[in-house]
């Protein structure tokens, strides 16, 4: 997982950087934006491990455009995602998602949803654990 802090919120910037990874045939998994403070904006996005290199190489480019521009990488990874058809119409799971990991202090990286989908990254040492808590929560 990649985040690239205190980017200017500039629509052709953000477009860049994704047009960069491109051109370097880098597929994105997970993206995420925060709100803009102060016109800056932070963008985190999955990728595969065996182009990380690549990714950091095509985004080095956008240092000149903030001066506290930052790269932060995480490794070590594991994404989950639950998902179902009932999840667009039923309130509170995800704050069932959220409030199983918190139990056993599985932390998120990052979240990505749908209507009926929620996608999170959290430490690939906690994934079993996370999976095991997750499976009994939903009796899966």
């Amino acid at each position: 997982m990649i985040t690239l802090n205190a980017i200017p919120h500039s629509a052709r910037i953000i477009a860049d950087v994704f047009n960069s990874l491109a051109d370097k045939h880098i597929n994105v998994d997970m993206i995420s934006q925060t709100t803009p403070v102060e016109g800056l904006v932070n963008i985190s996005f999955t990728i595969p491990e065996t182009d990380l290199n690549n990714a950091i190489n095509a985004m080095s480019r956008f240092k000149k455009q903030s001066d506290s521009f930052r790269i932060d990488v995480f490794g070590g990874i594991s994404k989950l995602t639950i998902e179902g058809s009932g999840m667009e119409r039923q309130p509170g799971i995800a704050a069932k998602i959220f409030d199983v990991l918190a139990q056993d202090d599985i932390r998120i990286k990052l979240i990505t949803t749908s209507e009926t989908k929620i996608s999170c990254v959290i430490d690939r040492e906690q994934e079993e654990t996370a999976m095991t808590l997750l499976r009994q929560a939903f009796n899966l």
